[in-house]
């Protein structure tokens, strides 16, 4: 499904701005920039002044709409979950276990933001396991953690973090870094109980490569 954006008009010529699938990119507002440069080079020098004030209008817009459209997910199986692109799209890591199942998924289009929830066999758990880093502070960018506003999104997950809160559910609290882009890392905080085979993950920006991680 495609977003179509308020059509802006230069030279008479209308140029509508489109959007595709926001689950395709975490951002597309630099699409936007574009035609905006585009039109005002386009106009005469006395519309330009509009001109810039409704590409603005228009840009703004668009960021509000990509930055609030969260987009929700449930999948049976990692399988299936595959097989829709949530892995080759990176909001999935590929290293869940291969049993994992009852996949819970909230991801912010606009940026890398992701909540997950999902189970697994307890026996089926090394991959997953060396991929974490068990820690007992948690590093800055993860001390506080917005809700997804999805009713499986634990209590223990929301607003001002403690591993204490970890443990007193149940559940250790792990930390991984993954690759993003101009050399940064996402910072992903994992809460599993590797007992009963239950686990969730937030995923947020992190920073520089082999920093992100500290406390």
């Amino acid at each position: 499904m495609q977003t179509v954006l308020p059509t802006l008009f230069a030279r008479e010529t209308a140029i509508p701005l489109v959007a595709g699938d926001l689950s395709e990119t975490r951002s597309y507002a630099w699409v936007l920039c574009k035609y905006v440069r585009l039109i005002i080079g386009n106009a005469k020098s006395r519309f330009r002044p509009r001109i810039v004030v409704m590409g603005m209008c228009v840009v703004a817009s668009a960021l509000v709409q990509a930055c609030g459209d969260s987009q929700e997910y449930a999948y049976a199986t990692l399988a299936d979950a595959t097989k829709a692109g949530e892995i080759s799209r990176g909001w999935i890591p590929d290293y869940l276990p291969t049993s994992s199942h009852a996949i819970h998924l909230v991801y912010d289009p606009s940026s890398p933001r992701t909540w997950c929830a999902f189970e697994f066999s307890p026996t089926d758990s090394r991959s997953l396991k060396k991929k974490l880093t068990s820690v007992n502070a948690l590093p800055q960018r993860l001390k506080h953690v917005d809700g997804p506003r999805a009713s499986w999104w634990p209590d223990f997950l929301k607003g001002d973090l403690e591993v204490a809160r970890f443990h007193a559910n149940g559940f250790d609290a792990y930390v991984a870094e993954e690759p993003d882009v101009q050399s940064n890392t996402d910072l992903v905080l994992f809460a599993v109980d590797w007992a009963k085979g239950r686990a969730f993950f937030y995923r947020t920006p992190g920073g520089p490569a082999g920093g992100g991680g500290r406390p």
